[in-house]
Protein backbone atom coordinates (compact mmCIF):
# COMPACT_ATOMS: atom_id res chain seq x y z
CA UNK A 1 0.00 0.00 0.00
CA UNK A 2 0.80 3.60 -0.75
CA UNK A 3 1.28 5.89 1.63
CA UNK A 4 -0.01 9.59 1.23
CA UNK A 5 2.40 12.00 0.49
CA UNK A 6 2.35 14.29 3.53
CA UNK A 7 3.02 11.08 5.43
CA UNK A 8 6.04 9.71 3.31
CA UNK A 9 7.57 13.34 4.04
CA UNK A 10 6.59 12.81 7.69
CA UNK A 11 8.30 9.62 7.98
CA UNK A 12 11.38 10.94 6.46
CA UNK A 13 11.21 13.67 9.10
CA UNK A 14 11.57 10.77 11.84
CA UNK A 15 14.25 9.18 9.96
CA UNK A 16 16.18 12.71 9.66
CA UNK A 17 15.94 12.61 13.54
CA UNK A 18 16.68 9.10 14.34
CA UNK A 19 19.81 9.93 12.26
CA UNK A 20 20.94 12.67 14.41
CA UNK A 21 20.08 10.52 17.53
CA UNK A 22 22.74 7.81 16.16
CA UNK A 23 25.00 10.59 15.37
CA UNK A 24 25.39 11.76 18.81
CA UNK A 25 25.29 8.54 20.62
CA UNK A 26 27.84 6.73 18.06
CA UNK A 27 30.48 4.75 20.17
CA UNK A 28 33.31 6.59 18.50
CA UNK A 29 32.23 9.43 20.34
CA UNK A 30 33.79 10.03 24.07
CA UNK A 31 30.22 9.86 25.87
CA UNK A 32 30.56 8.76 29.23
CA UNK A 33 27.50 5.56 29.75
CA UNK A 34 25.35 7.57 32.17
CA UNK A 35 24.93 9.34 28.95
CA UNK A 36 24.51 6.76 26.88
CA UNK A 37 21.71 5.42 29.51
CA UNK A 38 20.09 8.20 29.09
CA UNK A 39 18.79 8.29 25.35
CA UNK A 40 15.38 7.33 25.30
CA UNK A 41 15.19 10.72 26.84
CA UNK A 42 17.40 12.12 24.49
CA UNK A 43 15.17 10.60 21.98
CA UNK A 44 11.89 11.98 23.28
CA UNK A 45 13.06 15.60 23.58
CA UNK A 46 14.48 15.89 20.67
CA UNK A 47 11.32 15.10 19.02
CA UNK A 48 9.99 17.63 21.13
CA UNK A 49 12.51 19.76 19.70
CA UNK A 50 12.36 18.89 15.74
CA UNK A 51 8.76 18.55 16.27
CA UNK A 52 8.28 22.56 15.57
CA UNK A 53 10.09 23.37 12.21
CA UNK A 54 9.00 19.65 11.03
CA UNK A 55 5.33 20.51 10.89
CA UNK A 56 5.94 24.07 10.03
CA UNK A 57 7.88 23.01 6.81
CA UNK A 58 5.10 21.02 5.71
CA UNK A 59 2.61 23.30 6.23
CA UNK A 60 -0.95 22.41 5.49
CA UNK A 61 0.63 18.51 4.69
CA UNK A 62 0.16 17.54 8.72
CA UNK A 63 -3.21 17.93 9.69
CA UNK A 64 -1.69 18.60 13.14
CA UNK A 65 -1.04 22.33 12.24
CA UNK A 66 -4.52 22.73 12.36
CA UNK A 67 -4.99 22.70 16.53
CA UNK A 68 -4.71 25.43 18.86
CA UNK A 69 -1.54 27.38 19.17
CA UNK A 70 0.64 29.02 21.54
CA UNK A 71 3.56 31.11 20.66
CA UNK A 72 6.80 30.35 22.55
CA UNK A 73 9.86 32.11 21.77
CA UNK A 74 13.17 30.74 21.80
CA UNK A 75 16.07 32.92 21.90
CA UNK A 76 18.63 29.96 20.20
CA UNK A 77 16.28 30.60 17.39
CA UNK A 78 13.31 32.53 16.67
CA UNK A 79 9.55 32.65 17.81
CA UNK A 80 7.42 29.44 16.86
CA UNK A 81 3.60 28.86 16.38
CA UNK A 82 2.79 25.82 17.79
CA UNK A 83 0.65 23.49 18.89
CA UNK A 84 -1.12 24.14 22.84
CA UNK A 85 -0.45 20.82 24.01
CA UNK A 86 3.17 20.81 22.80
CA UNK A 87 4.24 24.20 24.13
CA UNK A 88 4.58 22.72 28.04
CA UNK A 89 7.41 20.52 26.29
CA UNK A 90 9.39 23.04 24.97
CA UNK A 91 11.55 24.20 27.97
CA UNK A 92 12.80 20.52 28.05
CA UNK A 93 13.60 20.83 24.39
CA UNK A 94 16.54 23.55 25.38
CA UNK A 95 17.92 21.10 28.01
CA UNK A 96 18.05 18.62 25.32
CA UNK A 97 19.91 20.90 22.63
CA UNK A 98 22.25 22.29 25.66
CA UNK A 99 23.33 18.26 26.30
CA UNK A 100 23.34 17.93 22.06
CA UNK A 101 25.87 21.02 22.08
CA UNK A 102 28.23 19.05 24.04
CA UNK A 103 27.43 15.62 22.62
CA UNK A 104 28.84 17.33 19.12
CA UNK A 105 31.56 18.74 20.70
CA UNK A 106 33.38 15.29 21.20
CA UNK A 107 35.63 14.05 18.60
CA UNK A 108 34.41 12.52 15.66
CA UNK A 109 35.72 9.31 14.40
CA UNK A 110 37.82 9.44 10.81
CA UNK A 111 37.09 7.45 8.18
CA UNK A 112 38.97 4.29 7.14
CA UNK A 113 42.08 4.62 5.44
CA UNK A 114 41.38 2.10 2.70
CA UNK A 115 38.19 4.64 1.49
CA UNK A 116 39.56 6.92 -1.25
CA UNK A 117 37.81 9.49 -3.31
CA UNK A 118 38.21 10.28 -6.85
CA UNK A 119 36.34 12.66 -9.70
CA UNK A 120 34.69 10.18 -12.05
CA UNK A 121 35.23 9.37 -15.54
CA UNK A 122 33.44 8.03 -18.60
CA UNK A 123 34.80 4.91 -18.02
CA UNK A 124 32.99 4.27 -14.62
CA UNK A 125 29.83 4.42 -16.18
CA UNK A 126 29.19 0.52 -16.42
CA UNK A 127 29.69 -0.07 -12.98
CA UNK A 128 28.34 3.09 -12.08
CA UNK A 129 24.98 1.72 -13.84
CA UNK A 130 25.08 -1.20 -11.57
CA UNK A 131 25.74 0.63 -8.44
CA UNK A 132 22.77 3.02 -8.46
CA UNK A 133 20.46 -0.46 -9.24
CA UNK A 134 21.81 -2.17 -6.23
CA UNK A 135 21.95 0.64 -4.20
CA UNK A 136 18.00 2.09 -4.64
CA UNK A 137 16.74 -1.25 -4.54
CA UNK A 138 18.82 -2.48 -1.44
CA UNK A 139 18.31 0.40 0.45
CA UNK A 140 14.88 2.20 -0.51
CA UNK A 141 13.02 -0.67 0.21
CA UNK A 142 11.90 0.40 3.24
CA UNK A 143 10.72 4.10 2.23
CA UNK A 144 9.64 3.90 -1.45
CA UNK A 145 7.55 0.36 -3.03
CA UNK A 146 9.13 -1.93 -5.43
CA UNK A 147 6.83 0.11 -8.44
CA UNK A 148 8.03 3.08 -7.39
CA UNK A 149 12.07 2.40 -7.28
CA UNK A 150 11.51 0.42 -10.82
CA UNK A 151 10.11 3.41 -11.64
CA UNK A 152 12.82 6.01 -10.42
CA UNK A 153 15.45 3.55 -11.88
CA UNK A 154 13.44 4.12 -15.32
CA UNK A 155 12.67 7.60 -14.67
CA UNK A 156 15.00 9.50 -13.05
CA UNK A 157 17.61 7.51 -11.39
CA UNK A 158 20.88 6.53 -12.75
CA UNK A 159 23.96 8.49 -13.93
CA UNK A 160 24.22 12.19 -14.75
CA UNK A 161 27.63 12.20 -17.75
CA UNK A 162 26.65 16.14 -17.38
CA UNK A 163 28.52 16.02 -13.71
CA UNK A 164 31.02 13.78 -14.88
CA UNK A 165 31.93 16.49 -17.76
CA UNK A 166 32.05 18.88 -15.57
CA UNK A 167 34.44 17.66 -12.76
CA UNK A 168 31.74 17.45 -10.04
CA UNK A 169 31.02 13.67 -9.72
CA UNK A 170 32.88 11.94 -7.40
CA UNK A 171 33.68 8.23 -6.77
CA UNK A 172 34.39 6.13 -2.96
CA UNK A 173 36.75 3.55 -3.52
CA UNK A 174 37.86 0.51 -1.29
CA UNK A 175 41.03 -1.52 -2.06
CA UNK A 176 39.74 -5.26 -2.08
CA UNK A 177 42.67 -6.51 -0.11
CA UNK A 178 42.26 -4.32 2.71
CA UNK A 179 38.31 -5.03 3.24
CA UNK A 180 35.67 -8.07 3.59
CA UNK A 181 34.33 -9.41 0.44
CA UNK A 182 31.09 -7.39 -0.82
CA UNK A 183 29.33 -7.37 -4.02
CA UNK A 184 30.68 -3.91 -4.92
CA UNK A 185 31.87 -3.86 -8.55
CA UNK A 186 35.42 -3.33 -9.54
CA UNK A 187 36.68 -0.01 -11.26
CA UNK A 188 38.99 0.33 -14.20
CA UNK A 189 41.57 0.16 -11.69
CA UNK A 190 40.28 -2.39 -9.99
CA UNK A 191 39.42 -0.88 -6.63
CA UNK A 192 36.06 -1.26 -5.46
CA UNK A 193 33.37 1.45 -6.11
CA UNK A 194 31.54 1.63 -3.07
CA UNK A 195 29.49 4.79 -3.48
CA UNK A 196 29.38 8.10 -5.15
CA UNK A 197 27.48 11.22 -5.20
CA UNK A 198 28.44 15.29 -6.78
CA UNK A 199 27.63 18.53 -6.38
CA UNK A 200 26.57 20.52 -9.38
CA UNK A 201 26.73 24.39 -11.30
CA UNK A 202 23.76 24.01 -13.07
CA UNK A 203 19.86 24.38 -12.39
CA UNK A 204 18.85 20.91 -12.37
CA UNK A 205 17.82 19.47 -8.94
CA UNK A 206 17.84 15.86 -9.77
CA UNK A 207 17.39 12.95 -12.64
CA UNK A 208 19.81 11.20 -14.79
CA UNK A 209 20.52 11.64 -18.54
CA UNK A 210 17.12 9.99 -19.17
CA UNK A 211 15.22 12.42 -16.93
CA UNK A 212 13.24 14.52 -19.40
CA UNK A 213 13.08 17.95 -17.11
CA UNK A 214 16.66 18.87 -16.99
CA UNK A 215 17.85 22.26 -16.87
CA UNK A 216 21.64 22.76 -17.78
CA UNK A 217 21.90 26.48 -17.48
CA UNK A 218 24.59 27.74 -15.25
CA UNK A 219 23.89 29.07 -12.03
CA UNK A 220 25.40 32.24 -10.32
CA UNK A 221 27.42 31.17 -7.02
CA UNK A 222 26.36 34.46 -4.80
CA UNK A 223 22.60 33.95 -5.86
CA UNK A 224 21.89 30.47 -6.75
CA UNK A 225 22.41 27.51 -4.34
CA UNK A 226 25.01 24.43 -5.47
CA UNK A 227 22.83 21.70 -6.43
CA UNK A 228 23.86 18.14 -4.58
CA UNK A 229 23.18 15.62 -6.88
CA UNK A 230 22.79 11.69 -7.33
CA UNK A 231 24.11 10.17 -4.04
CA UNK A 232 23.93 6.39 -4.28
CA UNK A 233 26.06 4.19 -1.56
CA UNK A 234 26.61 0.44 -2.13
CA UNK A 235 24.26 -1.83 0.59
CA UNK A 236 27.40 -3.57 1.62
CA UNK A 237 28.58 0.06 2.32
CA UNK A 238 25.76 1.68 4.07
CA UNK A 239 26.51 3.18 7.55
CA UNK A 240 30.32 3.24 7.23
CA UNK A 241 30.29 6.71 6.85
CA UNK A 242 30.83 6.66 2.96
CA UNK A 243 28.11 8.72 2.05
CA UNK A 244 29.33 11.94 5.08
CA UNK A 245 33.24 11.67 3.18
CA UNK A 246 31.38 11.82 0.12
CA UNK A 247 28.78 15.06 1.10
CA UNK A 248 32.00 16.74 2.66
CA UNK A 249 34.14 16.75 -0.28
CA UNK A 250 31.00 18.06 -2.50
CA UNK A 251 30.38 20.46 0.03
CA UNK A 252 33.90 21.86 0.24
CA UNK A 253 34.44 21.84 -3.46
CA UNK A 254 31.15 23.78 -4.09
CA UNK A 255 31.72 26.46 -1.51
CA UNK A 256 35.34 26.66 -2.96
CA UNK A 257 33.84 27.71 -6.30
CA UNK A 258 31.84 30.55 -4.50
CA UNK A 259 28.65 28.97 -3.30
CA UNK A 260 27.19 30.01 0.13
CA UNK A 261 24.18 27.71 -0.20
CA UNK A 262 23.69 23.83 -1.45
CA UNK A 263 20.23 22.63 -2.47
CA UNK A 264 19.25 19.21 -3.28
CA UNK A 265 16.12 17.32 -4.06
CA UNK A 266 16.65 14.32 -1.57
CA UNK A 267 14.86 10.95 -1.33
CA UNK A 268 12.96 9.94 1.89
CA UNK A 269 15.81 7.68 2.13
CA UNK A 270 19.20 9.73 1.54
CA UNK A 271 17.17 12.48 3.59
CA UNK A 272 18.25 10.29 7.14
CA UNK A 273 21.88 11.19 6.30
CA UNK A 274 21.66 14.82 5.26
CA UNK A 275 19.27 15.59 7.93
CA UNK A 276 22.10 14.48 10.54
CA UNK A 277 24.42 17.01 8.17
CA UNK A 278 22.24 20.65 9.04
CA UNK A 279 20.04 20.12 5.73
CA UNK A 280 16.43 21.57 6.41
CA UNK A 281 13.13 20.50 5.00
CA UNK A 282 11.66 22.80 2.18
CA UNK A 283 8.89 21.30 1.03
CA UNK A 284 8.33 18.11 -0.26
CA UNK A 285 8.18 17.15 -4.31
CA UNK A 286 5.92 14.62 -6.32
CA UNK A 287 7.90 13.38 -9.05
CA UNK A 288 5.83 11.60 -11.63
CA UNK A 289 7.00 8.62 -12.82
CA UNK A 290 6.84 6.44 -16.67
CA UNK A 291 5.06 3.28 -15.13
CA UNK A 292 2.31 6.20 -13.87
CA UNK A 293 3.70 6.04 -9.69
CA UNK A 294 5.34 9.14 -8.05
CA UNK A 295 8.38 9.79 -6.41
CA UNK A 296 8.11 11.54 -3.15
CA UNK A 297 11.64 13.57 -2.82
CA UNK A 298 11.91 16.31 -0.15
CA UNK A 299 14.00 19.49 -1.01
CA UNK A 300 16.14 20.34 1.55
CA UNK A 301 18.59 23.12 1.82
CA UNK A 302 21.72 24.34 3.99
CA UNK A 303 23.76 27.36 4.36
CA UNK A 304 27.62 27.02 4.08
Amino acid sequence: MVRPLFQQVHIAAIHQLEAAIEVCLHPALHISEPVRGQATLIAEAAINCFRVPILESLDDHVEHLRSPASTVDDASSKTFNIPAHDAGQFEFCRARRALGDRIHSSPRATMPANIRLRLAVPEDIPVLRELVMASARGLQAQDYTPAQIEGALETVFGVDSQLIADGTYMIAEAEPAAVEPTRAKNAPSGLMIVGCGGWSKRKTLYGSDHWTARQDALLDPPHDAAKIRAFFIHPDWARRGVGSLILQACEDAARSAGFTRYEMGATLTGAKLFGAKGYVAVKPISIPLVNGESLPVIHMEKQA
